[in-house]
C-alpha cells in the first residue's frame, strides 16, 4: 500500500513561528488573560453590596478593554 503525502493542514499561506514569534505571542496572550482576570475582579465587586463607584469602574473596564485592543494590534 503506498504512503500517503504528508499534508500541512493550514496551508502554505500560515508559514510555522520561530521560537521567539511563539513566545511573544505566548507572553502576549498571558497578558490578555490577567486583564480579564482583572475585568472579572471588577465585575464581582460592581455586583457586591458593597458601595462602589461605578463610573469609576467602567472607567477602569474601558482601560483594561483598551489595553487588550492594543495587545490585539501587535500580534
Amino acid at each position: 500500500m503506498p504512503e500517503l503525502p504528508l499534508i500541512d493542514p493550514l496551508g502554505d499561506d500560515f508559514p510555522i513561528p520561530d521560537l521567539q514569534s511563539l513566545r511573544a505571542l505566548n507572553a502576549a496572550l498571558d497578558k490578555i488573560d490577567h486583564i480579564l482576570h482583572e475585568m472579572l475582579f471588577l465585575a464581582e465587586l460592581s455586583a457586591s453590596p458593597l458601595q462602589v463607584d461605578r463610573d469609576a469602574l467602567q472607567k477602569m473596564l474601558d482601560g483594561l478593554l483598551d489595553e487588550i485592543d492594543r495587545i490585539d494590534r501587535t500580534i
